[in-house]
């Protein structure tokens, strides 16, 4: 499980969009559990939307919500007798759900094409039909992205869903509902309807949305109160003077492409990597900037120097990480 947790780890498109990676997306993964558990894969269930190679099993989840599933699923797993109220519970805390706004929708298909990178490699065609959506998607205005209805998102991830399946399969045939998606996206029409998608998905949804509308327009009516930067970028004085050259001459890549380059682990000298963030720690920047949930803290001084170890390649060469 260390080994597969590493490897998606380092291996994602999207430097952006870090998948949750929870345990019952490793025993997915270890198990090769691409089809969950709908006998019908072809009108798959609401209620097993989340098994299986699926967009909504890498749902935005926070550092604790993770722990929270975690926690559970070893709990079942050590277990000597497990309830269904107890298989009900933990599939509570998985419910398929659609993204609100339009960031957190972008985020969703970003993170499950980087699963797809991460499994299967650049090479996979389902990877490039989930890049093909994403690119597509980011071409229309963020005002138009907002204005997207529940059912249309609902849509779009539902369809993706059964792609999944056919693709779970080993069947390369492109789904019609899915090459008429892709088009209709291409030629910037906003409305994607699929009329299989559960409505249960789609009222749960629009609740959340209207929840989470009703909690904007209170806060607005609130007076503006002055809120402080409380997550800035940190660099050790040392990684700064080490690495800022190397940075420039490799054309700032990310920090996955530098932890590739180099063949290592950072959990290795900050292995508290669910509420320290680690780009920051060794690069000093961080491209969530303040949506960032994880702390930006300045390393130690001997945490610094194992960095500067770690990072001796690409120190030395640079340019060689752009020949991949």
């Amino acid at each position: 499980m260390r080994l597969i947790r590493k490897h998606i780890m380092l291996h994602q498109k999207y430097d952006d969009a870090e998948i949750p990676i929870t345990a019952t997306l490793l025993k997915n993964i270890n198990k090769r559990n691409w089809l969950g558990k709908d006998g019908n894969i072809k009108r798959p269930s609401l209620l097993n939307a989340s098994e299986g190679l699926s967009p909504f099993i890498v749902l935005d989840l926070d550092e604790d919500e993770v722990t929270r599933i975690n926690d559970t699923e070893d709990a079942l797993t050590r277990a000597s007798t497990v309830t269904m109220q107890d298989i009900t519970n933990l599939k509570k805390r998985m419910t398929p759900k659609i993204p609100a706004t339009a960031n957190d929708f972008m985020l969703l298909l970003k993170r499950f094409a980087n699963l797809l990178f991460a499994l299967f490699s650049e090479d996979c065609p389902f990877y490039k039909c989930a890049v093909k959506i994403v690119e597509a998607l980011k071409e229309f205005s963020r005002v138009v992205r907002e204005a997207m209805s529940t059912i249309t998102k609902a849509s779009i991830l539902w369809i993706i869903l059964l792609q999944s399946h056919t693709f779970a399969l080993g069947d390369d045939v492109i789904l019609a509902e899915f090459t008429a998606m892709h088009v209709n996206l291409v030629s910037k029409q906003g409305n994607i309807y699929h009329a299989e998608v559960p409505q249960a998905l789609i009222a749960t949804s629009s609740l959340t949305s209207q929840k989470r509308k009703q909690k904007t327009q209170d806060t607005e009516d609130k007076p503006e109160a002055k809120k402080p930067r409380h997550n800035p970028n940190n660099w050790h004085p040392t990684l700064k003077a080490k690495l800022s050259g190397p940075m420039a001459k490799a054309g700032f890549p990310n920090f996955t492409q530098i932890m590739q380059y180099v063949d290592k682990d950072p959990q290795e000298i900050i292995s508290d990597k669910s509420s320290w963030c680690t780009p920051n720690a060794f690069f000093g920047r961080c491209y969530l900037g303040e949506k960032c949930k994880r702390q930006h803290k300045v390393v130690t001084d001997a945490q610094a120097e194992k960095i500067v170890t770690m990072l001796d390649k690409f120190i030395q060469k640079p340019e060689e990480i752009k020949k991949g």
